[in-house]
């Protein structure tokens, strides 16, 4: 029971204070009051479905670049490959420093 914390459990119980709400001080990261949490919460996690993928397309294009077995036409594509996603990935990292910076200002 301890490992929760006596939050959690009032939580968990109902238990409200003075005025009827439940009010433990829990953080909320899916706040709706003012949309600018719900539009950072959307960005993130498209910037991170973005770099999965791009996480995904390397790995495929480094498998491509080990069983070329020597063709020059397979050797050089799988290497536009990774450029290509080592670029997309640094865009993404980027992009999602830069949003995150200008919805933390304001």
């Amino acid at each position: 029971m301890e490992a929760l914390g006596w939050k959690t459990w009032l939580l968990f119980f109902g238990v409200k204070d003075k005025s009827g709400k439940v009010d433990v001080n829990l953080p909320n990261s899916t706040k709706t009051d003012g949309g600018e949490s719900v539009l950072t919460n959307l960005l993130n996690y498209s910037f991170l479905f973005a770099g999965i993928v791009c996480v995904i397309i390397l790995v495929i294009a480094g498998i491509f670049y080990i069983t070329a077995g020597g063709k020059a036409d397979q050797i050089a594509q799988s290497k536009r490959a990774i450029i290509y996603s080592l670029t997309g990935l640094v865009v993404i990292i980027m992009a999602s420093a830069i949003v995150n910076f200008v919805m933390g200002a304001f």
